[in-house]
């Protein structure tokens, strides 16, 4: 609650699933934070309670408990409207801009890339070419790029598909489940076939991208997010 207030945000407060239920009777909310550890009831049941009912159906949602990434997995694809899943204790930068996307406000925070990339070389040109507009994330790996999408979410996904321990391409469909929408930029040495190419949002040849065409690809998708 002070965290919202001090971000500038009015809130009301439900310490149960039935106070929750019953102030979104009264009133129109923008948004909805929600613990999954209720003391009448299951977060994740409530919310799919929620979305049985016209009036809270496109409610937006960030979950925010101690629980977050093992209801996340457990909702799975049907986490219609979730904006966010954060971790206690709160991370107040990264609730405050959950709740400005889900309310539909301009963030002024840089934008967050998850490149997923082993070659440090290609890491370091990327992370120069879009300094001045976003903050990148290295996963050098498969393993570590899960690791980074349980802790941390992101503006868009950089990814190569030739990584040490895999095919960056099975990131793909946990990626749409996950986040559908975050895109997703294959930046790779081959070029991709047409169904990989209609599951993400761009998909560029390292050797034919220039430094410019990677970052205006970036930048627009970026910016998209935020319309």
């Amino acid at each position: 609650m002070l965290m919202l207030e001090q971000a500038g945000f009015q809130a009301d407060i439900a310490r149960d699933a039935a106070r929750a239920k019953q102030l979104l009777a009264q009133t129109r909310y923008a948004a909805m934070t929600l613990d999954i550890v209720l003391p009448d009831q299951n977060g994740l049941a409530l919310f799919r309670e929620l979305r049985g009912k016209a009036e809270t159906r496109n409610l937006p949602v960030i979950f925010v408990s101690v629980t977050a990434q093992e209801g996340r997995a457990e909702l799975n694809g049907d986490a219609v409207m979730v904006v966010d899943w954060i971790d206690k204790p709160i991370d107040q930068d990264r609730l405050t801009a959950a709740v400005r996307q889900a309310v539909g406000q301009p963030s002024s925070r840089t934008p967050r890339i998850l490149h997923v990339e082993d070659d440090p070389d290609i890491c370091q040109v990327v992370a120069g070419i879009v300094t001045n507009f976003a903050q990148v994330e290295t996963a050098k790996s498969l393993e570590e790029a899960r690791a980074r999408l349980q802790q941390a979410t992101y503006d868009l996904i950089l990814l190569d598909l030739t990584l040490g321990d895999g095919s960056g391409a099975e990131l793909i469909p946990h990626l749409c489940r996950a986040s559908p929408n975050v895109p997703i930029v294959i930046f790779s040495a081959n070029e991709v076939e047409e169904v990989m190419a209609n599951q993400v949002a761009a998909a560029l040849v390292k050797s034919r991208a220039t430094n410019e065409q990677l970052l205006k690809t970036i930048q627009t998708l970026v910016d998209r997010q935020g319309d």
